[in-house]
């Protein structure tokens, strides 16, 4: 007799925006493109070089299967099906603090920074930056 199997389970993440209903039932995200915009307003993502906020290009709610093309293979902590909140904004992030190999120097800012959350719990499950020409990515998790 085969041991029963369990359920996958997956990092929560980090508690970012607060869900609340807004169409009920599990195919529908717990919050808005406006609570998005809300919670980046008063928990700015990234630092920037310039001082300037950086600015929401796209915020979309699409499955984790999407996501991790739009994200080019990156894991998103999901399964196919999962409902996530993808957001790009744009401006000139500091790359400070994030890790690189031995021997490279400091990283000058990028211009694209990706968020992923989960469309359900509201939690920040993946911030990253988009590949710059010449750099290897980097997609520190929060």
């Amino acid at each position: 007799m085969n041991p029963p199997q369990l359920a996958p389970t997956y990092p929560p993440g980090v508690p970012a925006i607060c869900p609340r209903d807004v169409v009920p039932g599990a195919g529908a995200p717990t919050y808005t493109a406006d609570d998005v915009r809300q919670y980046l307003a008063a928990h700015p993502p990234f630092t920037t070089a310039d001082g300037r906020s950086p600015t929401i290009d796209t915020i979309l709610f699409t499955q984790a299967q999407q996501a991790r093309v739009l994200l080019r293979g990156a894991s998103v902590d999901r399964p196919d099906a999962a409902l996530v909140c993808v957001v790009v904004v744009h401006g000139s992030l500091s790359m400070r603090g994030v890790s690189r190999p031995a021997g490279v120097g400091p990283l000058g800012p990028a211009p694209t920074g990706v968020l992923l959350f989960d469309a359900h719990t509201g939690n920040i499950l993946v911030r990253g930056f988009q590949e710059i020409e010449g750099q290897r990515s980097q997609t520190p998790q929060p």
